[in-house]
């Protein structure tokens, strides 16, 4: 019998990803718009003094003889009427950034990790991971960074409606797992809410409880799991529910409140990724976590 010909691939084999006989590998998808915080050092020119500074003991010397030849014929110099003016815009300015930072909300308020404005319930946002601790990687996304902007997003809507959030870090910095159930505890927050980011093949949205959790931590969960859904199946409405489930997540085990645990979508699936991609619906998902909270507090929204 003849030798038979080695069959060539197909296009639903490439499709599919079974490569080819000479290894040839189907195309990935390609994300756009990705999420990528930039930070480079800045480059600040010398000091104007520093850059006339006389060069050599001699320019030195001779600047001191200079100096005492005219010190003694000097008169003492008013302030002149461009010092008062420069004086008094200095305290205009000064005033008007602390009428900045006394905003109840947003701005310069909203940037702080504890905003102490508000009287409303005090709720705490945990983004997972941060700093050395990047979290789960796939597309050039950054589980760290995606976390933080639905936090951000989430903390923006709480404190518009009269809410005190604290936050395990607002920025790329690492925090233990200890660090954030201490933190908490410390603050005697009235909630928690720690947002995570899944991984490891998969699609959707799902909500964890620690084990025998209370009915009051049931109904957290209840609201923040609908809440987030909800809202974020405004851009698709074909994100899965993987459903509310239970795990003894140090975080949830380890905090004297009503905890949840939210994880938002595969950062290794495409069609996620591509989701998460969007700051547009990071700001979908923070809101519908802001408004599952504000129900459990018994708000009509």
């Amino acid at each position: 019998m003849a030798p038979v010909a080695p069959a060539t691939s197909t296009f639903m084999d490439l499709l599919l990803g079974r490569g080819t006989d000479s290894g040839a590998v189907a195309p990935q998808p390609v994300l756009t718009d990705s999420y990528h915080p930039e930070r480079t050092p800045s480059r600040r020119r010398p000091h104007r003094r520093a850059m006339q500074e006389p060069c050599g003991t001699r320019g030195r010397v001779e600047d001191a003889r200079r100096d005492r030849r005219t010190t003694a014929a000097r008169p003492e110099l008013e302030s002149s009427p461009m010092e008062h003016r420069n004086v008094s815009r200095r305290g205009a300015l000064i005033a008007g950034a602390a009428g900045l930072l006394a905003l109840p909300f947003g701005g310069a308020a909203a940037q702080a990790q504890d905003v102490g404005v508000n009287a409303g319930p005090k709720v705490y946002l945990d983004p997972g991971h941060g700093g050395t601790d990047p979290g789960a990687t796939h597309y050039g996304l950054q589980e760290k960074w995606l976390t933080l902007s639905i936090a951000r997003h989430a903390r923006d809507h709480l404190l518009a409606h009269g809410y005190q959030v604290r936050m395990s870090r607002n920025s790329d910095v690492y925090r233990s797992l200890e660090y954030r159930t201490s933190d908490a505890n410390d603050w005697g927050a009235s909630v928690f809410v720690s947002i995570h980011i899944n991984s490891n093949g998969g699609t959707g949205f799902e909500s964890y409880r620690s084990p025998g959790a209370s009915d009051r931590t049931m109904r957290l969960q209840n609201e923040v799991h609908w809440g987030a859904l909800n809202r974020m199946r405004l851009a698709d409405s074909s994100i899965e529910n993987r459903g509310k489930k239970e795990a003894a997540f140090y975080v949830l085990v380890n905090t004297r409140m009503s905890a949840v645990l939210t994880e938002n979508l595969f950062i290794d699936t495409a069609q996620d990724a591509n989701l998460l991609d969007r700051d547009g619906f990071r700001e979908k998902c923070g809101i519908g976590h802001a408004l599952g909270i504000r129900r459990f507090f018994g708000e009509n929204v």
